[in-house]
């Protein structure tokens, strides 16, 4: 989960890390995630949780 730490996504892409990359970056515009690029020889991309992520994480485990 995004709130035990960043996660990284390899270039290499499934459907389920499809589906995963779409959703995220639906969420970056909306504040919740944060999405860094870390371009290299083998490009790879950070996920972490924003501030307002962060705060929704209570609320997530309640459910």
């Amino acid at each position: 989960m995004l709130y035990e730490g960043q996660k990284t996504c390899g270039i290499e892409i499934g459907k389920c890390q499809f589906r995963l990359t779409r959703r995220l970056r639906e969420l970056e515009p909306n504040g919740v995630v944060i999405r860094d690029v870390n371009p290299a020889s083998t490009p790879s991309v950070e996920y972490s949780l924003a501030d307002l992520g962060a705060e929704l994480v209570p609320r997530t485990r309640q459910s």
